[in-house]
């Protein structure tokens, strides 16, 4: 005998199998705004990545106890 009938769905079927299309269609959404952001360029990074400013950030304090890790280090 053959089985005609569709089984029934586990438990854990139930709620993965809309969690993947679901997953699915946000990751498609995701990809086509950030395609039309791309485009049109109206996004809103800094235009002249990696150096948004003249002066690097964060600013660094050299104390005299790095100074001589830093040199001991070197030899």
């Amino acid at each position: 005998m053959t089985d005609t009938m569709p089984r029934a769905l586990s438990r854990t079927d139930r709620w993965l199998r809309p969690l993947g299309w679901a997953t699915l269609v946000a990751n498609c959404v995701l990809v086509v705004t950030g395609g039309a952001v791309r485009l049109t360029g109206s996004g809103l990074g800094c235009p002249t990545w990696p150096a948004a400013t003249a002066r690097p950030s964060p600013r660094t304090v050299r104390t005299t106890s790095t100074r001589r890790s830093s040199s001991a280090t070197a030899r």
